[in-house]
Order: C-alpha cells, then sequence, then structure tokens
C-alpha cells in the first residue's frame, strides 16, 4: 500500500494481512487524508461475522465524520464559549470539538453494529463485534491529533529511542492487573468492552502529544501478541519515513515468523 499525506507535517501508511493460520481476514483499516482519519478494527475472533462488524464499524466512523465535517460548530457552546471563532483560529478548542465529535462518531458505530445483531436476531453470546482504534487530524492544527480506542487493538509511540504502549486495554487480564493480581487470573483477551455487542459504549478518547520526528504504530493484536515490544522498537526505529508502508510489511512478516495465529493489522504514522 502506498504512503498517504494526511497534512504538511503527517504521512502514514498500512497493511493487513489474513496471518497463517485463519482462513479469513476479520482485520479492517483505513486511512482517509481528506478528512484526517486513520482507523483499524479486529472482529472478535470465533463470533458471527467479526469482518463484517470490523469493516462496517470504521466506515460508519468515516462517514459520521465526513457529514460533521461539512459543518462549522454551533455558535455558542454548553459553557457559553463562541466555538466558531475557535474553529477559525485553530487551537485546543477546536481540538475539543474534534474530540467531542470524535466520541460520537465511535457511539454512532456502536449503534450501528449493535442495530445489525438486533436485525439479524443473532443472540448477545454469539454478536458480531470488533475493536476500533484510530486517529482524527484537527483541520485547523496541524500539531494536534485526536485518539479514540476501544477493546485491545493498540496505539504505541516511539520518540527519542523510547517505545510506549499509550493505550489501554479493554480486557478482564488488564482489570485484574489493575486491581492488583487478585483471585483467578482471567484469560488475556476477553474483552471487557468492544463495538457492537451491547447498546452503551464507553469509548477512550484522548489527544496524544505527538510531536516532529514522533512515529505512531497502531495494530491489532495480532501484531502485538507475537512481536515483543522490543523488536517492534527496533524495526520502527530503522523505518524509512518515506516507505514506510516497507515497514508495515515486515512488521506483518516478523509476526508471521512467529506463527501468525491471528489476523496482522500494522498502521505507522510519521509527524515531519
Amino acid at each position: 500500500m502506498e504512503n498517504f499525506t494526511i497534512d504538511a507535517n503527517t504521512t502514514a501508511a498500512g497493511a493487513t494481512h489474513v496471518g497463517l493460520r485463519r482462513s479469513n481476514n476479520e482485520d479492517a483499516f483505513l486511512i482517509d487524508p481528506a478528512i484526517g482519519l486513520i482507523a483499524l478494527a479486529d472482529g472478535i475472533g470465533g463470533q458471527e461475522a467479526g469482518d463484517v462488524a470490523s469493516s462496517e464499524a470504521i466506515n460508519a466512523v468515516q462517514k459520521y465524520l465526513i457529514k460533521i465535517r461539512t459543518k462549522r460548530p454551533p455558535e455558542i457552546n454548553d459553557n457559553g464559549f463562541d466555538s466558531s471563532q475557535s474553529w477559525m483560529k485553530g487551537g485546543v478548542n477546536s481540538t475539543r470539538w474534534i474530540f467531542d465529535q470524535t466520541m460520537a462518531a465511535v457511539r454512532h458505530a456502536n449503534n450501528e453494529i449493535f442495530a445489525l445483531n438486533q436485525k439479524y436476531g443473532i443472540p448477545v453470546e454469539k454478536s458480531m463485534g470488533t475493536t476500533v482504534l484510530g486517529l482524527v487530524s484537527v483541520p485547523d492544527d496541524t500539531l494536534s491529533i485526536v485518539a479514540f480506542h476501544v477493546g485491545d487493538s493498540r496505539l504505541y509511540r516511539m520518540r527519542d529511542g523510547k517505545f510506549e504502549q499509550l493505550t489501554r486495554d479493554d480486557t478482564l487480564h488488564q482489570d485484574w492487573l489493575d486491581k492488583g493480581c487478585v483471585g483467578v487470573e482471567p484469560p488475556k483477551h476477553i474483552l471487557s468492552q468492544c463495538i457492537g455487542s451491547q447498546s452503551f459504549v464507553k469509548p477512550t478518547i484522548f489527544a496524544p502529544a505527538f510531536r516532529q520526528d514522533d512515529l505512531l504504530l497502531l495494530c491489532s493484536d495480532g501484531l502485538s501478541d507475537l512481536v515483543s515490544e522490543s523488536e517492534l522498537r527496533d524495526r520502527i526505529s530503522e523505518a524509512d519515513r518515506k516507505q514506510l508502508d516497507v515497514t508495515c510489511n515486515e512488521l506483518i512478516n516478523a509476526a508471521n515468523d512467529q506463527g501468525g495465529k491471528d489476523n496482522i493489522t500494522a498502521i505507522l504514522v510519521s509527524r515531519q
């Protein structure tokens, strides 16, 4: 896949692979430079139509953001602030508006997938669902970016040789770790929430620091489960910023070299 220019300072590329043990790829991703959207989704393995859930979820986020990008923020927000002036000038208040609309877009995606489950009468225990992870640029502030996250797909950041995970997994295992490992250890990949299985979802929305020379990695657990953080760091640190797609494919090959037990998706985003 080619490298995409998101704005004057940001480029992105991604790749996905079915892996070596699955017959169907339930991962999906998209990069839409026109609205500054980068997103991936990992359909829940073993459930009904995980590939439908993942593709429909990111498409729903995309369509929602396309719709709202054609509008200006309301003249006066709930706090009495003239947000339209902020929208024209850029800055933190414009970022806040994108933050709020991103939250709404992810909840809209949840409603869409939940409605499909209801329409086809799929019981909760077999319902289609998906993780979702992504970034939305702020059109009038190229130094800002908004991230969204539900599930256990991960966002990492490479900065000055330091590689760190920026998202928290929405899993029962992570809940157990956070509570001090009290009681029986749950399996690692039972999601505490995902898109589509319930009528309500609580996305994590935040604005990560994304500075010049930073590199962001968005990936499904088919990559993060099989390739260690130290190897991810080493491979990403060698990435050619003009050929991010090459490094994405190298990351996928590394996961397949370790058995490729799941679908694998990797997206790299560079700030110049």
